[in-house]
């Protein structure tokens, strides 16, 4: 990461090498904002920014990403709404699967907080 400061929206260690902190927003003039979300594999002594494959339809809404869940090296993935999300009242996150600890990213849908409502 370079040495720009920046208020981090999330973050936190998975198991002692594997780890992720979220940024909010990234925006480039010109472009929609992307969940700036990055990930180490050593401790911390590196870091990459991850793609979050955000479809088309919803690039404009949900943007801010949470630390992913994982059992072994499946996971799971939420994205909020960002400043200017009101996609279905505001009240759906997005949710995205992965395999390999993270690495990449497949939507999988959208879910409502409680769990309990799934839109496609």
């Amino acid at each position: 990461m370079d040495d720009t400061q920046r208020l981090v929206t999330d973050g936190g260690f998975i198991n002692d090498q594997l780890g992720f902190i979220s940024f909010g927003e990234y925006r480039l003039e010109g472009h929609p904002p992307m969940s700036d979300l990055h990930q180490t594999t050593d401790v911390g002594a590196t870091w990459e920014r991850l793609e979050v494959p955000i479809p088309e339809e919803y690039r404009d809404y949900f943007t801010i990403a949470e630390i992913p869940t994982f059992h072994g090296t499946e996971g799971t993935l939420l994205v909020n709404q960002g400043p200017v999300g009101d996609y279905m009242g505001g009240k759906f996150l997005e949710e995205f699967t992965s395999k390999d600890q993270g690495k990449t990213l497949s939507f999988a849908g959208l879910v409502h907080p409680d769990g309990m409502l799934r839109a496609r």
